[in-house]
């Protein structure tokens, strides 16, 4: 979605605002509030300050989604999409027995009648949840039976028998009034049917007044262009009557009040959508808030997120503490990851140190990762805490040797040095020794020019280790080294 929201988020713009934090003076979007641990569901309308913690005031869903107003052009094609066009047309066709007999004619045009509104009011509520196509002919919703459409009409009924009691009682003032609020308040007792399904709301004048001054301006927009489109509705069914055969002036005409009554009725879905919360409609659960670009920083975990503010804030010991509270409950490779770097970065070194035991035991256990890529991570893991504090070790000599030989293969020579560095100190008991110590010796020869070094640790491997079965390969590479050297 492209942000047409009044208020855009501090720490993502992209994104509309959602959230107002009164202590911290902030706007943030839906994926930056905290939710708290007492909510179950996504949409409960409670969320807590990344920051402080504390309660936050929504801002209303209406600020995050786009207008309809700037949608207007989408509700002109909405009944264009194969489903609803093939659906029309059929309803339309039927009306063709109007000319075989009238009588059959009557029946089938208040049958078609009938099966048009029950679509259009399916198109409402399918708008309403957040749905901006229209709907397959197969989707069902409870709200939407077929007594929704006997309520309509009993609902029309009512009015009239009010306008007429408005006229007796007080004259042609009265029905003028009641008559022009009335007209005034059909898409909102449209509104109120579809949302509860109660006769009494779509008729009552303080639910239809109370809607319309929920809605404010937008409502005598909508209004405008519910007339707008009635409007264009009747002036091509008058342009008709002058080019098509009489014969089809039904069906034509029914297609064309088809195609507008089920357009008119998604404009009044997108209304219910736009402003369901004061509505008090519950029944959304996709709201638009995501851009069509990536936003940098921004994460489906909203932990993440959380953690991306406080940086942004400058509170990185909130960060460390969330996030070590985090691994505790669940371990996730980018919460491990995340927390390395902000220790790094903070210059904890011992919580660093301790942190990448954990994080590197994590790694070199976790299946879900391929193994290259757990190798990868770790050499990096390993080789920070070695430069953060030099005593840091790793009790397995069979995984440093691994982290060593990954390192190597993967070409970070200086990582290879500083993992293997000491290995026959700490483990002076263990077979892979001539093996990283001729790997050690080979990154001195050919990447780092220390020929002489290299030959040292040459020597001591064929003193050591006469009968080891690295020897062939040591003595190979001694010749090699030695020739190089004279």
């Amino acid at each position: 979605m492209d942000n047409n929201a009044k208020i855009s988020c501090k720490y993502f713009p992209e994104l509309p605002a959602r959230w107002h934090c009164p202590l911290c003076t902030i706007d943030i979007s839906d994926a930056c509030a905290k939710r708290p641990e007492r909510a179950d569901d996504r949409y409960e309308i409670s969320r807590d300050c990344p920051i402080c913690m504390e309660p936050l005031q929504s801002l209303g869903i209406g600020n995050s989604i786009k207008p309809f107003w700037e949608r207007i052009p989408a509700f002109f094609i909405y009944p264009a999409r194969a489903d609803s066009l093939i659906y029309i047309v059929l309803l339309s066709l039927l009306n063709l027995l109007f000319v075989a007999n009238i009588f059959l004619g009557i029946v089938v045009f208040m049958a078609t009648t009938y099966a048009l509104l029950l679509y259009a009011y399916k198109c409402l509520n399918h708008v309403a949840r957040g749905h901006l196509k229209a709907p397959g002919l197969m989707i069902e919703y409870k709200v939407v039976s077929s007594s929704l459409i006997f309520k309509q009409w009993v609902v029309y009924f009512l009015v009239a028998s009010a306008l007429e009691f408005a006229a007796r009682l007080f004259g042609k003032p009265g029905f003028i009034i009641s008559g022009v609020f009335f007209l005034m308040g059909i898409p909102a007792s449209t509104t109120l049917l579809a949302i509860n399904g109660r006769i009494l709301d779509a008729v009552n004048p303080l639910s239809i007044f109370r809607t319309m001054t929920t809605i404010g301006k937008p409502y005598f927009v909508l209004y405008l262009f519910l007339l707008l489109m009635f409007g264009g509705q009747e002036m091509l069914q008058h342009a008709a009557l002058e080019y098509i055969p009489r014969f089809l002036l039904l069906p034509v005409g029914f297609f064309l009040q088809a195609y507008f009554t089920v357009a008119m009725f998604a404009m009044m879905g997108y209304l219910i959508y736009q402003y369901h919360e004061v509505l008090g409609f519950e029944e959304v659960k996709d709201v638009e808030e995501s851009p069509r670009k990536p936003v940098t920083g921004l994460s489906a975990d909203p932990l993440l997120n959380e953690i991306y503010i406080l940086n942004i804030e400058g509170m990185q010991d909130a960060a460390i503490k969330r996030l070590q509270k985090a691994i505790q409950r669940d371990h996730k490779p980018e919460y491990y990851a995340k927390l390395h770097r902000l220790l790094q970065s903070t210059g904890r070194n011992a919580e660093l140190c301790r942190l990448g035991e954990a994080y590197l035991k994590f790694l070199l256990k976790h299946e879900a990762m391929p193994r290259f890529k757990r190798l990868r991570e770790a050499v990096g893991v390993y080789v920070d805490c070695v430069r953060a504090d030099t005593a840091f070790e790793y009790k397995d000599p069979q995984v440093v040797f691994e982290l060593g030989e990954a390192a190597y293969q993967n070409r970070q020579f200086d990582d290879c040095l500083a993992i293997l560095n000491g290995y026959h100190k700490r483990f002076p008991q263990s077979e892979l020794l001539p093996e990283a110590y001729l790997m050690v010796a080979k990154v001195l020869v050919e990447h780092k020019q220390d020929d002489a070094q290299a030959i040292q640790i040459l020597d001591a491997l064929l003193k050591r280790y006469p009968d080891h079965v690295m020897m062939p390969q040591v003595k190979e590479y001694h010749q090699l080294a030695s020739s190089i050297i004279g």
